[in-house]
């Protein structure tokens, strides 16, 4: 990413444009960091545990794994949407690795990571708060402020969909 940047600063630098190169880099980080606060929070589960307890609001929990090419996709084409990114402002966004092996203590119980073989398996909280027989990734849970589960689902959705059914709870 560096070179990236690099090759960007570089460019507007040969634009010979009326500001130093380090002012050039300046201007461009404080725009980086403006589009960064547009953008939802995202919360660790230990992070999420600690917010809650002051200030109660829904959340979505988001499960993905590394290897799942739907959980990029979602990603990219659904969470990033403006208007998801808006619905999503009005909760708490927690985003976990549904192969963590860290513990995750939840209305009194500890969760943790199963393992289905070499190197295979999954974290029990997954399994909670979307009890499907076959889990499929991307996976989420949507809690009520009392951390009651809402609703629940898998699998890749467009934006559309999505923002609408976070809508209606």
């Amino acid at each position: 990413m560096a070179t990236g940047l690099t090759k960007v600063f570089d460019f507007l630098w040969v634009q010979k444009l009326p500001c130093s190169k380090p002012m050039l880099r300046s201007i461009f980080l404080v725009i980086l960091v403006f589009v960064g606060t547009l953008c939802t929070a995202q919360f660790t589960v230990s992070q999420w545990q600690e917010k809650r307890i002051t200030e109660p609001r829904k959340t979505l929990v988001y499960f993905y794994t590394h290897w799942c090419t739907y959980c990029a996709a979602f990603e990219k084409n659904t969470l990033q949407n403006k208007a998801v990114q808006q619905t999503l402002g009005n909760m708490y966004f927690v985003k976990m690795n549904a192969e963590d092996t860290a513990n995750v203590s939840w209305k009194g119980q500890v969760f943790g990571y199963i393992s289905t073989g070499y190197k295979t398996g999954y974290h029990s909280w997954v399994q909670k708060l979307v009890p499907m027989e076959a889990l499929t990734y991307p996976a989420w849970a949507l809690l009520s402020a009392n951390d009651s589960v809402l609703q629940w689902g898998s699998g890749y959705l467009s934006a559309q969909k999505f923002n609408q059914l976070l809508q209606n709870y």
